[in-house]
């Protein structure tokens, strides 16, 4: 069974146009309301140690003769993110798409760093609130469209075209009646 989903654009002078009709199965639409559930849980403390690699460097943050002293910087990087089982495929696709602040294209890896805070684990729990935050911030799922809703919008797109053609018209023969002779009354 095919659904059809319309993303619907309004222009500035209140005229409504319709995008192109987005067309889905009922399996893409059941793996969509799957990663929509998960979006919704997600949790920087869910994140599982085995997908991430953190790696500790010396700070330019706050702590004094600390920061000379103590790797307490936190960079944490996701190897092979388009590949990575563990996020949904279509939260992956959005993150690749969208360009997450934090994904680097050519190396297909996330890198989050921290060094905000004195503490390790402190700079480690920032950078993995920071990336569920802005994953959920980046990924968008659509609310499906009733067909009453579509037939709606395809009414008054056609409303705005017939207003359109009607005002392209009245310009048209504006402009023609300008160019008439006056001078011969026949």
């Amino acid at each position: 069974m095919r659904a059809i989903g319309l993303a619907i654009a309004a222009t500035s002078n209140l005229a409504v146009r319709l995008m192109l009709p987005v067309r889905f199965s009922s399996t893409v639409a059941s793996g969509t309301c799957s990663a929509k559930r998960w979006l919704e849980q997600l949790c920087w403390r869910n994140i599982p140690n085995t997908i991430y690699k953190t790696q500790y460097d010396r700070s330019s943050g706050p702590g004094g003769q600390n920061v000379n002293k103590v790797n307490s910087k936190c960079t944490l990087t996701i190897n092979d993110f388009s590949k990575c089982s563990w996020f949904p495929i279509e939260i992956r696709q959005q993150v690749i798409e969208k360009n997450l602040r934090y994904y680097a294209k050519k190396q297909d890896k996330l890198v989050v760093q921290s060094d905000s805070c004195r503490s390790r684990e402190r700079n480690k729990e920032e950078c993995l609130k920071r990336l569920a935050e802005e994953v959920r911030n980046i990924v968008f799922f659509a609310e499906p469209v009733s067909e009453a809703t579509t037939k709606k919008w395809e009414k008054i797109r056609s409303q705005a075209d017939k207003e359109r053609m009607l005002q392209k018209k009245r310009r048209s023969d504006k402009k023609s009646s300008r160019s008439r002779d006056w001078n011969s009354w026949e």
